[in-house]
């Protein structure tokens, strides 16, 4: 069983520091209340500038503190402990951390990792916060957060803007009557190849400059990621054409072959083929893709000539559908042709073109500015 209390906690945005407890506390206050966290002073992560959180003085029960964060200046963090029985005796463990009010747009949060670290007093240094964890990272991929499988740890959340970690009192807790600190650091998430994106697709390009990207080519992104969902087939009614429009030509709106033009090629294609000829958007291979929203992502397209020779050379090294033949890409190239290319042609690195209406696959995938790399 547990009694829960609700604990603020002062928190940071760097390496932090622990400091010792500026007043001394009755084993009864202990036993009613848990646990008290003092501020600390640390190096923002990405603003390189020293903030104090509330000038060391101690923090009490029943409320949530508020305070400066490098990607947002208005994250609350509040956490609860909670009595844990055992064999004769009990002590007090930390059993959810709550961190809400959390601006996860664009040029804020988004694509930034939380990192929860926590600290005993008497400079007894950084702890772990569940049996052997020193340290939880949570990933705000700005629709949704993640964090990597923990035993005993898991993350729920009602919306883009709070998050809740909860711990499984049958594991090894955090002593929360030992405690001098909780903190927060946040820190720009490393992508790298083969890793989960932000839609939930696998990235399989990583750029060191930006290009182009969006759906009039006026963003800049430097990473692409495909659909974890599996590929279209090139099966009737869902080729490159609808099948009662095959040889119609689009023109060079659909016709650019740039790494990070194929948005710009399905947004034309599907305003030709459903905006302009009135042809159901399902029963084309672009128009597929344009529909696909992992993640409640809505900016998945059919890849261009290029993007689909740098899902080819990511397949080719890594036995991923090294077996399949011709697949499609959203670049045209005359009224009843487009580009596209073999996976299973070892050590190829041109493109070829096909009929529109050919039985070939290909993969929705999506663009994205990663803020940093590795």
């Amino acid at each position: 069983m547990s009694d829960n209390h609700d604990i603020p906690a002062a928190y940071c945005d760097d390496p932090p520091r622990p400091v010792a407890a500026q007043k001394n506390l009755t084993p009864k206050f202990f036993a009613m209340l848990a646990v008290l966290f003092l501020g600390l002073h640390f190096v923002s992560t990405t603003l390189s500038a020293n903030i104090s959180l509330n000038n060391g003085s101690g923090v009490e029960f029943g409320q949530g503190m508020t305070r400066t964060t490098a990607c947002d200046g208005n994250v609350k963090l509040r956490l609860t402990s909670g009595f844990l029985n055992s064999a004769g005796a009990g002590s007090y463990g930390l059993t959810n951390i709550n961190l809400s009010e959390i601006d996860s747009s664009a040029g804020a949060c988004a694509n930034k990792d939380f990192v929860i670290k926590a600290y005993y007093k008497n400079l007894d240094g950084q702890q772990s916060l569940i049996d052997t964890y020193t340290a939880i990272t949570v990933r705000d991929f700005g629709n949704r957060f993640a964090i990597n499988a923990i035993s005993g740890v898991t993350l729920s959340s009602t919306d883009t803007s709070t998050f809740n970690l909860n711990f499984d009192t049958s594991h090894s807790l955090l002593d929360s009557s030992r405690i001098s600190s909780i903190t927060l650091e946040s820190a720009d998430h490393l992508y790298s190849v083969g890793a989960t994106g932000p839609g939930g697709g696998i990235i399989f390009y990583l750029s060191t400059s930006d290009f182009d990207c969006g759906p009039t080519l006026s963003d800049r992104c430097n990473a692409l990621e495909y659909s974890p969902a599996g590929s279209i087939a090139g099966a009737a009614g869902s080729r490159w054409a609808p099948q009662s429009q095959p040889s119609i030509l689009i023109g060079s709106a659909a016709q650019r072959t740039a790494i990070g033009s194929g948005y710009a090629n399905s947004i034309a294609i599907v305003n030709q083929y459903t905006g302009v000829l009135g042809a159901t958007q399902s029963t084309y291979q672009a128009g597929i893709a344009r529909l696909y929203a992992g993640a409640s992502l809505n900016d998945w397209y059919m890849p261009s000539r290029d993007e689909i020779l740098e899902l080819y050379k990511f397949a080719i090294s890594n036995n991923f559908y090294s077996t399949m033949a011709y697949f499609n890409s959203s670049s045209e190239v005359a009224a009843s042709s487009n580009w596209g290319l073999y996976f299973a042609q070892l050590g190829q690195v041109a493109t070829q073109t096909g009929s529109k209406l050919d039985n070939n696959p290909t993969w929705p995938i999506r663009a994205f500015k990663a803020a940093s790399t590795n």
